[in-house]
């Protein structure tokens, strides 16, 4: 299998709206969040804030302009 690396980021937003997969409301634990992304071949990138889990098909390493 493929080997993911996540890189952890706190305090920041990564915003790409044209790039947004899903929004999952109720995700309580990061790892659920990062599980979600892990599944989702076209998953570059997630936000997680409790209850809110946000896949993005791009990343913060391809475009470092959009984090806020």
């Amino acid at each position: 299998g493929q080997y993911l690396h996540f890189e952890l980021v706190t305090g920041q937003v990564y915003t790409a709206p044209d790039d947004m997969l899903d929004s999952r409301p109720g995700t309580l634990m990061l790892t659920d969040c990062i599980d979600l992304c892990r599944s989702n071949s076209s998953c570059r990138a997630a936000n997680f804030e409790t209850g809110l889990c946000v896949l993005f098909s791009s990343s913060a390493r391809e475009f470092p302009g959009k984090i806020y």
